[in-house]
């Protein structure tokens, strides 16, 4: 997309807040400019290689060794020696065009205005009768064990803080929602597609299995 609409992404990059978005979409277009380049002369190298190498395989069957076809053969050493120093370059250069390309957020609709906090959120639809807070109302910690909701105290106890037992008060079937209890490991591959990786700040990293714990359930369920 950013290729054949460059203006458009950074349009749409700004209006989530993302304030440095033509710095960085103009990297990305720098990086990828690079890249073509470099694939261009790597096919290059490739076409020459291979003509060379049609040139000395008929003139053997001709006349046999010669000093030209020496020196061919160095130029294909040469060829060869530079094709592979360049495919390095091309694979580090993709690389670090990847990563430019993860950090990136994905593009809001077209409808959406622009917004940075919360406060720029605009309203398309409120219920007609909002819930009256009555004085004596209990905050949403104090229905958890009312209602026996969550046990905060042995999950801190299996765990430890911030991981939460959560009991059999599953209303939203009702509703005619599936509930789903997807794997809490996933692969490198759909953290990267959800947006959660590269900042792995977000996720614990089981290094040993190459997975990563899920932070939310969608992190499973929207590869799939």
């Amino acid at each position: 997309r950013i290729t054949l609409d460059k203006e458009t992404v950074i349009q749409r990059l700004y209006t989530r807040g993302l304030t440095d978005a033509k710095d960085q979409i103009q990297a990305i277009w720098t990086l990828d400019t690079t890249k073509l380049s470099m694939q261009v002369q790597l096919e290059t190298l490739a076409a020459k290689l291979n003509k060379l190498n049609k040139e000395i395989g008929g003139a053997l069957q001709q006349q046999g060794e010669t000093e030209t076809l020496l020196s061919k053969k160095q130029e294909i050493n040469g060829l060869k020696v530079a094709a592979k120093d360049l495919a390095q370059k091309l694979k580090e250069q993709e690389m670090i065009l990847l990563e430019k390309l993860y950090q990136l957020p994905n593009l809001p609709d077209e409808s959406v205005p622009f917004g940075i906090h919360a406060g720029d959120n605009q309203i398309l639809y409120q219920t007609p009768t909002l819930p009256t807070i009555v004085p004596d109302g209990l905050a949403h910690w104090d229905l958890i064990k009312k209602y026996d909701l969550v046990n905060f105290e042995l999950g801190n106890k299996i765990t430890g803080a911030g991981f939460p037992i959560y009991k059999g008060k599953e209303k939203a079937t009702e509703a005619g929602y599936i509930e789903i209890q997807p794997p809490i490991l996933v692969n490198e591959t759909s953290a990267y597609a959800t947006g959660q990786l590269p900042d792995k700040g977000q996720m614990y990293h089981v290094t040993r299995e190459g997975l990563y714990l899920i932070p939310t359930a969608e992190l499973y369920l929207i590869p799939t």
